[in-house]
């Protein structure tokens, strides 16, 4: 099976710098978001990566416009400042092989702080780990994804209206697709920009909670319990901005606004 990773990045200076950085040994599919358009078709360790040149903004247009682009049987989603392990293309084809009836298969990823992503057991994904899936750890079979319309709501994401949400609604939607998903609890990628200072996450404040609480409303119908379960799990983290209970009318402000 063809394996290719599509990575989104911005303003890209040096295509082959990049895949250099990433540790790429497969095809590729560069989204660059910039400030022209054009294409541009390059080898790199012996495998053709295409570059596109857009002037449209949104990491979910980006991941959208990759999985348009790309013609793999196997897609790995990418984000620029993260490196592949040593032989990951044969870490993700054993994993569809072993898992012959997977459409989605959930890999581990280590954060630019050192720390793993939250375990999920390999196997088929138990329904409690849907909203905690990050989109470097996500691989699919492009044909599944394309059959079922399954694409990232370009509403969610960094650089759209809502600036995150879209992988775990991405997860979300894929599950109500009946599209399989699975784990396989190896590392795939691991961060390398620690610097690198998040685009829309500032604090735990009423901003964030708004956010929330749209998000929530968009993932599930039990949104109210879903609100009421992060006030209660995460009140230290917000608890200096906002009270409990202001807090909880936040989300559900933004929840009637979904």
């Amino acid at each position: 099976k063809m394996i290719q990773v599509l990575i989104s990045t911005m303003h890209l200076n040096n295509a082959t710098e990049l895949l250099a950085k990433m540790k790429i040994q497969t095809k590729a599919v560069i989204i660059d978001q910039c400030d022209y358009q054009g294409e541009e078709h390059i080898e790199y360790c012996g495998h053709m990566v295409e570059v596109y040149h857009t002037t449209e903004r949104g990491l979910s247009k980006s991941r959208n416009m990759a999985i348009k682009k790309s013609t793999a049987d196997i897609l790995i989603f990418a984000d620029d400042d993260f490196t592949y392990v040593d032989e990951y293309a044969s870490l993700v084809q054993n994993a569809y092989d072993l898992y012959n009836k997977a459409d989605i298969i959930i890999f581990n990823a280590v954060k630019s702080d050192g720390n793993a992503y939250r375990t999920i057991p390999t196997g088929k994904i138990p329904a409690k780990f849907r909203g905690s899936i990050n989109s470097v750890r996500i691989t699919a079979r492009r044909d599944a994804l394309l059959e079922n319309n399954a694409f990232f709501d370009e509403k969610f994401g960094a650089g759209s209206d809502i600036p995150s949400g879209e992988d775990n609604i991405f997860v979300s939607d894929c599950y109500g697709k009946k599209i399989c998903i699975f784990s396989f609890n190896s590392i795939l990628c691991r961060g390398f920009e620690a610097e690198r200072a998040s685009t829309w996450f500032v604090d735990y404040d009423e901003k964030y909670l708004f956010f929330k609480g749209i998000i929530f409303r968009r993932l599930s119908r039990l949104y109210p319990v879903r609100i009421f379960y992060f006030a209660v799990k995460h009140r230290n983290k917000y608890s200096s901005n906002v009270s409990f209970l202001k807090a909880v009318q936040c989300m559900f402000k933004g929840a009637k606004k979904q």
